[in-house]
């Protein structure tokens, strides 16, 4: 029996639409990761520093148990999970050292900032990344928490002196429960967290 060639490229046509949206529907079924980035409010920049010293901002550190790209969820007291979807762009140690230089930069607090440099400075400041996660302990609420510690130190004749340690603190409700809203979240948090450092700096040094 003969089959006509229009008859032919009709079953063809069906078989590959029939493809395709079975192809569509599998490949939907997978979620996609996201990457996401800290964003910061910076102060408005000043023109003039009080102060004419450099500081040198030395590379963000994070302790083992936050140091990964996956954002991490406490579920309870003792248990933690990292969202294989949901992940950092960059590592959060190295946004946090970028966005606290450029911070400290539109400060007007000294009259120079720079990275971690071989060039001697005449203050040095380290930071410590303690916590970075979301506590999902209490649904339906959710906190974004994020603690860091910075040590000024200031060069002498006689080596590098401590000006002073301190440890902030924040922890507030992701009011959208969704990973953009947690952003949100530890982007107001750092904003706090540098607010008060830039603060505090200010009276130890101008």
């Amino acid at each position: 029996m003969k089959v006509s060639k229009y008859r032919i490229i009709i079953i063809l046509s069906l078989v590959l639409s029939t493809t395709l949206v079975l192809s569509s529907c599998v490949s939907s079924s997978y979620p996609v990761r996201q990457a996401y980035m800290l964003q910061a409010k910076y102060p408005h920049a000043k023109r003039h520093a009080h102060n004419r010293s450099q500081l040198q901002v030395l590379g963000t550190t994070i302790v083992p148990q936050f140091a990964t790209s996956e954002i991490v969820y406490r579920l309870s007291h003792l248990t933690y999970t990292t969202d294989y979807y949901n992940i950092f762009f960059i590592p959060p140690a190295q946004q946090i050292t970028q966005i606290t230089t450029l911070w400290l930069q539109h400060s007007g607090l000294f009259g120079d900032v720079v990275n971690a440099s071989l060039i001697p400075s005449d203050y040095y400041l380290q930071s410590k990344v303690l916590q970075l996660y979301a506590d999902n302990q209490h649904k339906p609420k959710v906190f974004g928490v994020l603690t860091m510690q910075f040590t000024l130190l200031q060069q002498t004749q006689a080596g590098r002196r401590i000006v002073f340690v301190k440890t902030y603190a924040q922890q507030l409700p992701v009011l959208a429960r969704n990973t953009h809203g947690l952003i949100r979240v530890w982007n107001h948090e750092l904003d706090n967290i540098l607010t008060k450092l830039t603060r505090d700096i200010r009276r130890k040094v101008s």
